[in-house]
């Protein structure tokens, strides 16, 4: 999704940001803007302060889509 928000930044390649591995365990935050992403920075990297996903794309993944039944 931050590829989709982001293209340019994302395709940052002395951070690492076009890598799954730099984001396999993000550090995260709630913002007035949304759900803010970042990772744990080494060298020459900072913390990402614009790895905003708004709120309005994350609503469609908070839709109740199956329902959990207690085991017997």
């Amino acid at each position: 999704m931050l590829k989709t928000l982001y293209p340019d930044k994302m395709k940052n390649t002395l951070c690492e940001l076009n890598k799954v591995e730099t984001w396999v365990i993000p550090a995260y935050a709630l913002t007035k803007k949304g759900l803010l992403f970042g990772f744990f920075p080494s060298g020459n990297c900072s913390i990402q302060d614009w790895a905003i996903i708004p709120f309005k794309n994350i609503t469609p993944y908070l839709e109740k889509k199956y329902s959990l039944n207690a085991m017997n």
